[in-house]
């Protein structure tokens, strides 16, 4: 059989897994008395008793699970649900789900390796034909402590045989026991199924990790055309807007905007008051065009007066509160970095004249 590469159900499929599911590694319980039998392989005999065909148990002669599942002994197992690129030559699984049916392909070479530790065999076709429904109900078992807390049914192993489908990126169900794993492309499996059982498992995907983000201290800024920047010498001076009073240990705290006004006291920056609303440096614009020709003369800056900079965590940033401590070093008041958008561009010191706070270039 020739399969096709995707189909609209793989693709329900993709979206329910999203960027990948994966589960812990639970114990599993009770292990059903096929593993039991299984074992008996190693010495060239089956139990005496009888095997359920519906659910592969065995049972002794008064109808009690023999085996392992006698002793309830476990194993360790977890499933992952990703998008795996998968496909060639292999074995088509088939099982039922609630009564309806569902296809499954994984590697030849990978299903033997997978049937290893209860029947070695190098081929599908070397596997005894009454054993075939044993071993594919048994290979399925990592499945079932994971169906059980989604609430869902496990799948009833139908059959198997040869198949291939075309290598491709998608769904994957990966069965994973002691070390081994078992990828199984899912083909046509009910996509509110493999939905519940992902809403079970944990995100694969690493948390979104966002860097700290820079922010200034600030004495104040100024609004600037391009060629008044570039024509900056030293012995210069520059009359800083919404200045705040540096002499006395206040500043601003900004980062494109102004998020606070803080004070050094007692040897650290504690914020005195938080901005809720969007207070701008002039329209919250870091470069203005005015009206007519595109030149230094008609392009405006905002350059901001650092006295000290530090990184912040995004959530310390937006839980900012009134009387917070700062982890910052203490900046000489009076010695300023001229900044736009975050680069320096000159440095200086601060002189108060009159009312106004100005900023000498040196």
């Amino acid at each position: 059989m020739l399969l096709d590469d995707w189909s609209d159900q793989e693709l329900e499929l993709a979206r329910a897994i999203g960027g990948g599911r994966t589960s812990q590694r639970p114990r599993m319980g009770d292990a059903p008395a096929a593993l039991g039998v299984l074992d008996d392989l190693r010495d060239g005999e089956l139990f005496g008793g009888a095997i359920d065909t519906l659910d592969g148990a065995s049972h002794d002669e008064n109808g009690n699970p023999s085996g392992r599942a006698a002793h309830g002994e476990s194993e360790e197992a977890s499933i992952v649900l990703d998008l795996k690129p998968c496909g060639g030559d292999g074995v088509v699984l088939s099982v039922q789900i609630d009564g309806q049916r569902a296809r499954a392909w994984a590697d030849a070479q990978a299903w033997c390796d997978w049937l290893a530790p209860r029947l070695a065999v190098q081929k599908l076709q070397h596997i005894p034909p009454d054993l075939v429904g044993l071993l594919g109900q048994w290979a399925l078992l990592p499945l079932l402590p994971h169906v059980e807390r989604a609430g869902l049914g496990l799948p009833r192993f139908a059959g198997i045989e040869a198949g291939s489908c075309a290598r491709a990126i998608a769904p994957t169900l990966t069965l994973c026991r002691d070390g081994a794993e078992l990828d199984l492309r899912l083909l046509d499996w009910p996509e509110p199924w493999i939905a519940a059982l992902a809403q079970t498992m944990e995100d694969k995907r690493p948390r979104l990790s966002i860097p700290p983000i820079p922010v200034a201290l600030s004495a104040g800024w100024a609004r600037l055309t391009r060629a008044q920047l570039l024509a900056l010498a030293p012995g210069d001076g520059i009359v800083l807007d919404h200045a705040v009073a540096v002499e006395h240990g206040h500043a601003w705290l900004t980062a494109e905007r102004p998020l606070a006004r803080v004070r050094y006291d007692d040897g650290a920056w504690c914020v005195e008051q938080i901005y809720q609303e969007e207070h701008s440096m002039e329209h919250n614009a870091d470069a203005t065009l005015r009206p007519g020709e595109l030149g230094d003369d008609s392009i405006v800056l905002t350059a901001v007066a650092e006295v000290g900079r530090l990184s912040m965590s995004l959530d310390t940033l937006r839980d900012l509160q009134a009387g917070q401590v700062l982890e910052l070093t203490h900046a000489s008041h009076g010695r300023v970095t001229l900044t736009v958008s975050g680069q320096a561009v000159a440095s200086g010191t601060l002189l108060r004249v009159g009312d106004k706070l100005v900023m000498r270039i040196e």
